[in-house]
């Protein structure tokens, strides 16, 4: 309550820390404090999760003017004060509804489960409606918990490398924020079994667990790698001097195409039939198991702010880049592709795939019959034996967009064997591509 009201508030704690009180209280005060000119719009993802906040916006408006002197509307979702500061409740779960609030203004914008947001790309749209044209400053509010198919984004564009209780600048909009910790333990009002309650997952997802009651946003996993990603197992050096002869003779490249959403182009290679002794990161040596997966570069057009919305490379420009790399690596142009880039919206209109073999880049369709779990069973098998005698699955650490993205994607809500579609998949879908769908992918070592 403290901070100055031109600083923007990130409430990113951990569960059952208060953030949704505290939220309804600043409205409060921004109400009292401007007294007939503070417009507040409050964001959740859906209309059903938005029906908690209205009933505690509600009960804790009429605890402070009394029960019948607050005006509210139930399905258009607003309340006004005494004194006609309005508070304003909505769900932004697409560019659709984005729609509703043009034209509209709103000197504070708060957006609830800030994680559960399917893009960054809505935060940033729903901004244009934060302008006021009265005394009332305008703020941001956002809060959440770790998880769900915004933490990437969040992480990447707010969190990484910033330090809590700091005022820190976003460099996309000039706004300044604050990143304001919580966890269960500063919430007295907390019933002391909820604590209890969540101990169930550590045992399923401990990464989860810990965000959950620590609010470490770092430690998190997805649902659907939960239990198997583990990158003190998974995670080696990069292979800064080059590639060993005969790893760079299997290795292969596997290409996700995207111009909205990210491309991702990755490099990867099997072991072959004998163990291989690496460096680990701690620094000493360890042995991946014959018959082994080592993920060794990548390429990505992902936005550095979202890594689920490209930066609008064209086909020929990326096409270039991963001709270069692969010159870097001394391996030939040549691998797979997703299927559908080789189908053409028109006669007239040339292919992705065509695009990139204009530039010397040889692809050929991936092959990806059937559905998308039986591949991704694999993989999770593959990165559950890492660190075992069995053949497992690695990356170098210089593979920071799969590293980011790959572990916290969530399961799908209608087909649990598969991720959410609407989550960072991309590296994913080359990964699959490259270790279960490449038919003649494998590349060559020059020379």
């Amino acid at each position: 309550m403290a901070v100055p009201e031109e600083i923007n508030l990130f409430l990113l704690g951990g569960r059952g820390s208060g953030k949704t009180y505290l939220i309804c209280l600043e409205i409060i005060r921004r109400a009292e404090r401007y007294p007939g000119n503070s417009r507040t719009l409050v964001l959740r993802r859906t209309a059903t999760s938005l029906q908690e906040f209205k009933f505690q916006m509600l009960e804790l408006l009429e605890l402070r003017y009394g029960r019948g002197n607050v005006q509210s509307n139930a399905q258009a979702g607003y309340f006004k004060t005494p004194d006609g500061s309005l508070i304003q409740c909505g769900h932004l779960e697409s560019k659709t509804d984005v729609l509703r609030w043009q034209g509209q203004s709103y000197d504070c914008i708060v957006f609830d489960e800030f994680g559960q947001l399917p893009s960054m790309q809505l935060y940033d749209l729903m901004l244009a409606s934060l302008r006021t044209t009265g005394p009332a400053p305008t703020r941001v509010i956002c809060a959440g918990n770790p998880g769900g198919l915004n933490h990437g984004a969040i992480v990447r564009r707010f969190l990484r490398s910033r330090k809590p209780w700091q005022a820190h600048t976003d460099e996309l909009t000039g706004h300044r924020y604050l990143i304001v910790p919580g966890t269960m333990d500063d919430n007295p009002l907390l019933p002391a079994s909820y604590k209890t309650q969540l101990g169930g997952i550590a045992a399923t997802d401990p990464g989860l667990h810990a965000a959950w009651v620590s609010g470490d946003w770092d430690s998190i996993q997805g649902e659907f790698f939960a239990g198997v990603w583990d990158p003190d197992r998974i995670v080696i050096p990069s292979f800064d001097h080059g590639l060993p002869p005969h790893l760079a003779r299997a290795s292969r490249l596997a290409i996700d195409w995207g111009s909205t959403a990210p491309a991702v182009a990755l490099w990867l290679t099997n072991i072959g039939r004998a163990p291989l002794e690496v460096r680990s990161l701690a620094g000493g040596i360890r042995t991946l198991a014959a018959g082994s997966w080592l993920v060794y570069e990548e390429l990505s057009t992902a936005e550095p702010s979202d890594p689920n919305r490209g930066d609008g490379t064209s086909a020929g420009a990326f096409a270039i880049e991963v001709r270069e790399c692969c010159a870097r690596w001394k391996v030939q142009a040549r691998g797979v592709m997703d299927s559908s880039t080789f189908a053409s919206a028109s006669k007239d209109q040339a292919t992705v795939a065509a695009l990139f073999r204009a530039e010397r880049v040889r692809v050929r369709p991936a092959k990806k019959k059937g559905r998308r779990a039986p591949r991704l069973a694999q993989i999770r098998q593959l990165l559950a034996n890492a660190g075992t005698s069995k053949p497992g699955l690695y990356f170098t650490a210089n593979c920071s967009y799969s590293l980011e993205t790959i572990p916290s994607l969530p399961r799908s809500t209608r087909n649990p064997e598969d991720t959410d579609p609407r989550a960072p998949d991309h590296a994913l879908d080359a990964l699959s591509y490259g270790i279960v769908g490449s038919g003649s992918g494998f590349t060559v070592r020059n020379g």
